[in-house]
C-alpha cells in the first residue's frame, strides 16, 4: 500500500481528531476516502463518522461499511457542490 498523496493528506488535514478534506469529483473523493480508511486501519486506527454533502458518496460509503455519521441537516442548495470527507 503506497499512496503518497493520501499519506500527505492524512498528515496535513487532521484538526484535533477530525480529518477534513474535499474532492472535486465523486470518484476522486471515493478513492481518497477508501485509501485513507485502509491506511488508518493498517495502523490500527478506525476513521469514524464519515460525512459528505454528496448523497451519492454517503450512499457508497454505507455500501462499503464506512462508519457514516447520520446526516442531521440536508446540505444547503446554495452551497457549492463539493465532495467533502472526514
Amino acid at each position: 500500500m503506497n499512496f503518497p498523496d493520501t499519506v500527505e493528506l492524512l498528515d496535513r488535514n487532521f484538526y484535533i481528531d477530525d480529518l477534513i478534506s474535499d474532492g472535486k469529483e465523486f470518484e476522486e473523493a471515493l478513492q481518497t476516502s477508501q485509501r485513507a480508511k485502509n491506511i488508518m486501519e493498517a495502523a490500527g486506527m478506525d476513521l469514524r463518522k464519515w460525512i459528505s454533502n454528496d448523497a451519492n458518496l454517503m450512499g457508497q460509503w454505507k455500501k462499503e461499511n464506512f462508519n457514516v455519521r447520520p446526516n442531521e441537516m440536508p446540505p444547503s442548495r446554495s452551497m457549492e457542490r463539493r465532495n467533502s470527507m472526514g
